[in-house]
């Protein structure tokens, strides 16, 4: 914590409060005019099936080279 204060230059007696979060993988798209759909919590396990279509059809590898990610199911 001490060396991201000292890089950022934040004056310590500034900061309110700390929060950790993490995310897990959800998926967060938008529709044709960009605006956001409903979130897909990584938790979901409805997208097995096509996931596992996509895999098998070498999907993952043609994300991973944009994004360093293959689309999977759930945590």
């Amino acid at each position: 914590i001490r060396q991201c204060l000292d890089q950022s230059g934040i004056d310590p007696s500034d900061i309110a409060v700390i929060g950790c979060a993490g995310h897990g993988n959800g998926l967060y798209a938008l529709d044709r005019a960009g605006d956001p759909l409903l979130g897909i919590q990584s938790l979901d396990t409805r997208g097995i099936g096509i996931v596992s279509e996509w895999a098998a059809a070498g999907v993952g590898d043609q994300t991973y080279v944009h994004c360093l990610q293959r689309p999977w199911a759930a945590q």
